[in-house]
Formats: C-alpha cells, structure tokens, sequence
C-alpha cells in the first residue's frame, strides 16, 4: 500500500512534469550573455519566496553549523519559479543577470532533486541515484542536470573534478570565453548541494543587481565558520573545506598567488595562522548529511563520508 509521503511525492511530480516537462540533456552549448540592448532583469521573485518560507535557523549538529532547510510544506512557489527557467531567453541576459540565474537554477533543481526523488525524512542527497547528471531542470528550453548547470555554464571547466568526469554537455561557459580568465571561485558559496558540509543556502534569491554584493557577504561568512569553512589548528595550520583545499582548489588560485592569499583576501582577519607564509592546509571531513533540521546523525554522515 502506497505510503502517504510516497503519495506525496508523485503528486508533485506529476504536477512538476506537467508545468515544465523534462527531456533530454542539451545537445548544444549555452548561449552567450548579452552585451547591448538587453532585457529588463529576470522576475526571481517566486524563488525569493520559496527561500523565505522554507530556509530556517542555523543550528549545530554533529559539530556542523549550516543553515536548515525544509524540504516539505507548500512548493508552489519553487515550480513557479522552474516554470519561468523553462521559458527565459538566456542570450537576452546581461553578465551578471546571467550568473545570478545559474545559481539559481542550480539551487532550485537540488531542491527538487530531495522533494521530488528523497522526500521530506530523506537522510542525504548521496541517497539519491543518479544526482549530479540526472535531468533535473529546463532553463532557456534545455534539459540540464546540476553538472551541466555548474561545470557546463557557472565554471570554464566541463570536467567534474570530484568525480574526474566530463559532464554530458557540450562545453560554453555563459559568461567567460574558456581559459581566457579564471572562473569567479565565488560561485562556490553560491550553489548549494543539501549538505551540511556545503555553504548555507541563501535565504534570498540571487540578482544581477546585487550578485557581487551577495557572494562577497556569503564567502566572508563561510570562511567565518569554523566548524567547516576555516579554522586554525594551531599558528601554521589551518582546516578549509573540501571545497576549497581539495575539489576546487585550482578555481581559487586562479585569481590569487595561491590558495592562502584567497583566504587571507576572505577569512576572518583575526586568525593566526592566516598571517603564517608556511601555513599548512588540510581539509575538514565533509557531512554528506541533509542540511535539514531532522536528517541522518552522527553515524549516517561518517558512512557516507568513508565511501566519498
């Protein structure tokens, strides 16, 4: 017999598909932002009140602040918002409305990925199979997964480097040309994967207006916290997130002499160890676990953590 969360769960897909139906991966690469008569910015609103009613407090738990989120209640706003995606016109977007909407875009799909294929008691998005390259969100009428959405639009590199895969996509950085400049490591704080471990959900959307003002308070605040951003270990240690230190360590020295200068440009300016030229950098384990107020504890996270 069919449970009431499994109930639930169809219907808002059933709903989901037939607003905005999903299809094939793009076959084509992005297009390019605009540059002259461009259109007025993009209506975020409705994503902008969906992250109002269901981005909470922060608490700690198993020694991991993050931001909670709920994954149940009412989404009409979050398919409102797939549906707008579904039908913009991307080369009609400046630069930095393009950006704002991509991060976006990838935000709005994780939470999709856990409402529609997790459900509300879903422990970890590592429990969701595929998740990276699964179809997950039309923008601009083409099929995307998260992986096209961050490694096919957000960054210049089509190569997943936590996974050393291509994604399926044809490479086109929306916004910089490939290898002419390095991509912007703030977009790091600003796509969301549902894990503790991963920068907090924005409790508002991303705007073109607002982007860089946006992504400088997030990444000073991520950095911040020293239960997964940084954190001295003594006066020449430091821990950094996974984030930073391993997975995307090259997008953060693009920029920068090397990887402490970009946490010297951002961390916190009364930590010790950020004035140390020898300063060695070791990553913090990362807690897969659901950045919902009631996910998986202590021994589901270190499971999940043993096979990343």
């Amino acid at each position: 017999r069919m449970e009431a969360q499994d109930c639930v769960m169809l219907f808002t897909a059933v709903v989901a598909a037939g607003a905005c139906p999903l299809g094939q991966r793009l076959s084509e690469p992005w297009p390019q932002p605009c540059t002259q008569n461009c259109s007025d910015p993009f209506d975020h609103s409705s994503w902008d009140s969906w992250l109002s009613s269901h981005v909470g407090s922060r608490v700690i738990k198993d020694g991991v602040r993050y931001a909670t989120v709920n994954y149940g209640g009412d989404h009409s706003d979050l398919y409102a918002y797939l549906d707008a995606l579904c039908s913009v016109d991307l080369s009609t977007l400046p630069q930095k409305e393009y950006f704002a909407l991509m991060m976006n875009a990838y935000n709005a799909g994780a939470v999709r990925l856990i409402v529609e294929h997790c459900g509300e008691d879903c422990e970890s998005i590592s429990s969701v199979s595929p998740r990276w390259d699964r179809p997950i969100v039309v923008v601009g009428g083409r099929t995307a997964s998260l992986d096209d959405i961050e490694h096919g639009a957000i960054r210049s590199d089509p190569k997943n480097p936590m996974s050393g895969t291509l994604v399926g996509a044809p490479v086109g950085h929306p916004f910089i040309e490939p290898n002419l400049f390095p991509v912007d490591p703030r977009l790091h704080v600003g796509v969301n994967c549902a894990s503790r471990s991963c920068p907090d959900l924005h409790s508002e959307a991303f705007t073109g207006a607002r982007v860089d003002e946006q992504l400088d308070t997030l990444m000073r605040a991520f950095l911040a916290d020293e239960t997964k951003g940084l954190a001295c270990a003594g006066s020449t240690e430091m821990k950094v997130s996974k984030i930073i230190a391993a997975w995307y360590a090259d997008d953060f020295r693009g920029q920068f002499c090397d990887l402490a200068c970009f946490l010297r440009e951002y961390g916190p300016e009364d930590l010790r160890c950020l004035t140390d030229s020898n300063v060695r950098i070791s990553a913090f384990a990362y807690d897969w676990a659901l950045n919902s107020a009631h996910a998986a504890g202590a021994v589901f996270a270190l499971l999940i953590a043993l096979v990343q």
